[in-house]
C-alpha cells in the first residue's frame, strides 16, 4: 500500500511539474499584417517574415529570454480574430490603439513605430492642386478615399454615416493598385509616409502616385497590443524594459536604416 502510494505521489509530481514546464515553453504568438512593408511582411520569394516591427519585437523577446511564435495573416482576419473579448491563443498584434481595440488590448509603453500620415493622389487627378489646401479630416469629405480592410485609424474616422465616401480594399498594396488606376473612382489615400512611399516603389507605381505637398496630418503610433485575457500579459512589462535597451544601445535605429534609405 505505502509503494502505491509513494507512486501515486511520484506521478502527481511530474505531472505538475511537466505542467510548469509546458506552461513556461509556449510562446508568446503574435499575429502581423501579411502586407504591410517596411514595417511586415510575408516574402513570397523565400517564405520568409521581414520588416522593421518584426525585427525589432524578435531582437526584443531574445532580449526577454522568452519565447516567441511570429505569424502573418490578411490584416482583416487578424483584426476581426483578436478584436474580441474571448481569447482565441493570440497573444498580441502590432497596430494602432483605438477606442475599439482599448476594448480588448493593452497597449505596451514603448511605441514600435511612429510616423505622420500624410495624403496620397495621382498627380493627374484634376483636383490635385486643389488638396493642397486640405487642413483636417473634415475637407476630405468631398472626395473619394480609398484604403484597405483592417485599417482601424481609417475605419473610426472616415465612416460612410458622417459623410465621407470610401471603399475598403483586400490589403494595402490592393489599395494603391487601385488608386493608381484612373479608371477607378479613387482620389485620395491616407496612410502613414513611410509605409506608402516605400510600397509605391516596391510596385513601380513612381509618378503614378505621389504625396500631395503640403498635408501632414499628424503622428501616428503602432504599438505592441496584448490581449487582455493572455496569459502573457504580465510579459508586456519585460519587453517594454528590452525596448528600452534597445533604443538607448541603437539598435532601433540600425534596424529602421536597413529597411529605409
Amino acid at each position: 500500500m505505502k509503494k502505491i502510494w509513494l507512486k501515486l505521489m511520484l506521478l502527481t509530481f511530474l505531472v505538475m511539474n511537466a505542467g510548469l514546464v509546458d506552461a513556461a515553453s509556449t510562446s508568446f504568438v503574435i499575429v502581423d499584417d501579411e502586407d504591410f512593408a517596411p514595417f511586415c511582411w510575408f516574402d513570397n520569394s523565400d517564405r520568409k517574415i521581414k520588416g522593421i516591427s518584426y525585427d525589432i519585437i524578435t531582437e526584443a523577446f531574445k532580449i526577454m529570454g522568452k519565447p516567441l511564435d511570429y505569424q502573418t495573416q490578411p490584416w482583416g482576419r487578424v483584426t476581426s480574430t483578436i478584436q474580441k473579448d474571448a481569447y482565441q491563443d493570440i497573444d498580441a498584434t502590432v497596430t494602432v490603439y483605438t477606442d475599439v481595440r482599448k476594448k480588448f488590448l493593452v497597449s505596451s509603453r514603448n511605441p514600435i513605430i511612429t510616423t505622420n500620415r500624410v495624403l496620397f493622389a495621382r498627380p493627374d487627378n484634376k483636383r490635385f492642386k486643389q488638396m493642397a489646401s486640405i487642413k483636417t479630416l473634415a475637407d476630405l469629405k468631398s472626395y473619394k478615399l480609398v484604403d484597405y480592410l483592417g485599417d482601424g485609424w481609417a475605419e473610426a474616422r472616415f465612416k460612410a454615416s458622417e459623410g465621407f465616401s470610401i471603399y475598403f480594399a483586400p490589403k494595402l498594396t490592393n489599395t494603391l493598385q487601385i488608386l493608381a488606376n484612373e479608371t477607378r473612382e479613387a482620389d485620395i489615400f491616407v496612410e502613414s509616409e513611410i509605409i506608402t512611399k516605400y510600397n509605391i516603389k516596391a510596385l513601380g507605381l513612381q509618378g503614378k502616385i505621389v504625396a500631395v505637398p503640403g498635408v501632414n496630418l499628424g503622428s501616428v503610433t503602432f504599438n505592441l497590443l496584448v490581449h487582455k485575457k493572455s496569459p502573457k500579459l504580465e510579459w508586456l512589462k519585460s519587453f517594454d524594459a528590452a525596448i528600452d535597451t534597445m533604443r538607448k544601445n541603437g539598435r532601433i535605429k540600425a534596424i529602421y536604416d536597413k529597411y529605409i534609405e
